[in-house]
């Protein structure tokens, strides 16, 4: 049986790890904020009628995995990284997309535990039941934003993981579609 001593201590750490989860927590919270006010005003400075925060993948002369600001504009996307600008006008982008990719994982687990419990209440028979394997499956789903345009007469490609902001992908997508559907192109291959 613990003492008063033990349960004094074991408050103690208790109340020390929720205090420290609450101002992680509070951190954590501020810089997001801190995050979201800085792209909104770079947004507002800009002009620009809409931004997200995205994940680069490839395209631009960023590191890959860096954050990086995409903003919509009527005719242009600006995408911004520690203050860098690269501005990618529509009349150059080919196409936009926002895919989404889902992976179906399946994980086979027996039970032990089960087949422990199983064999001693049940025998042989009891164990087989007790420890058969379940089929646990896992969906994990991915989003991106592509952009393909053209570069120097060829085509390049902009690419973000946008899983974080995923319908602001679809949203920039729509934005390009619907001012482009308004200008028809020609295409001769």
């Amino acid at each position: 049986m613990p003492g008063a001593g033990d349960i004094l201590v074991i408050g103690i750490v208790l109340l020390s790890l929720l205090l420290f989860c609450s101002i992680y927590l509070i951190v954590l919270g501020a810089k997001q904020v801190y995050k979201k006010k800085k792209r909104k005003a770079l947004q507002k400075k800009l002009g620009a009628i809409d931004s997200a925060t995205f994940t680069h993948i490839a395209g631009l002369p960023f590191a890959d995995g860096a954050e990086c600001n995409v903003l919509l504009d009527n005719e242009e996307y600006i995408f911004e990284r520690t203050g860098t600008l690269v501005h990618l006008p529509f009349a150059k982008v080919q196409d936009v997309a926002c895919k989404t990719k889902k992976e179906i994982q399946n994980n086979y687990v027996s039970s032990i535990g089960g087949a422990i419990g199983g064999a001693y209440l049940f025998g042989p028979i009891g164990a087989m039941i007790g420890g058969r394997t379940k089929k646990i499956t896992n969906v994990k789903t991915e989003k991106f934003f592509m952009v393909a345009y053209e570069k120097d007469g060829e085509t390049a490609y902009v690419a973000f993981d946008c899983q974080k902001a995923g319908w602001k992908g679809e949203k920039f997508t729509k934005a390009f579609h619907n001012q482009k559907s308004s200008t028809p192109q020609q295409v001769t291959l």
